[in-house]
C-alpha cells in the first residue's frame, strides 16, 4: 500500500500525545457555588475511580480508542479505515465533552483537561477528514503492480 503523507502522521502523533496527557489533567474548574462537588477537581482517571461505570468510564474508553486510532494513523499505511474510525470516535468524544452527560442542570465550566481533550478531538477529526479526502482525490490507496519484465520497484 502507499504510505500516508508525513504531515498526517505527525498530526496523528501529536493528537495521540495530547489526548493521553489531557486525560491526566483536571477536567473542570472548581465551582465556588458548589463546594460539595468532588468532580470539579478530578481528572478523567480519578473520576472513573470515583464514579465506576458511567460517563467517566465511557469518556476514558473514548480517549483510549482515540489515542489508539491516532497511533495507527501515524504509523500505518494510507487507507480509509483508520481515518474513518478516528472521525467516528472523535465526533462522539466531542459530543460528550460539549453535552457533559451526568452533569445536571448546572454544567461545570471547562478546565484545562477538558479544553485539551476538546481541542485534540477537533484536531484529529479535521486531520482525519482531510486525510480521507486527499486519499480519495489521489485515486485511493492502491498497491503498485508487479511487472514481470521489470522487477525493480
Amino acid at each position: 500500500m502507499t504510505p500516508r503523507h508525513p504531515v498526517f502522521g505527525q498530526l496523528y502523533l501529536i493528537g495521540a500525545a495530547l489526548a493521553f496527557v489531557g486525560s491526566f489533567v483536571q477536567l473542570y474548574e472548581p465551582d465556588a457555588d458548589r463546594p460539595d462537588s468532588v468532580y470539579r477537581t478530578m481528572n478523567l482517571w480519578s473520576a472513573v475511580e470515583t464514579d465506576g461505570p458511567g460517563a467517566a468510564l465511557l469518556g476514558l474508553l473514548l480517549v483510549g480508542a482515540l489515542v489508539l486510532t491516532a497511533l495507527m494513523g501515524a504509523t500505518g499505511p494510507a487507507g480509509y479505515a483508520v481515518p474513518l474510525a478516528t472521525i467516528a470516535i472523535g465526533v462522539v468524544a466531542i459530543a460528550m465533552l460539549v453535552l457533559q452527560p451526568e452533569s445536571g442542570s448546572n454544567p461545570p465550566s471547562f478546565g484545562p483537561g477538558a479544553q485539551i481533550l476538546l481541542g485534540t478531538s477537533i484536531l484529529l477529526v479535521v486531520a482525519a477528514l482531510v486525510d480521507v479526502l486527499t486519499t480519495t482525490q489521489a485515486g485511493g490507496p492502491r498497491e503498485q503492480p508487479i511487472s514481470r519484465t521489470n522487477l525493480r520497484p
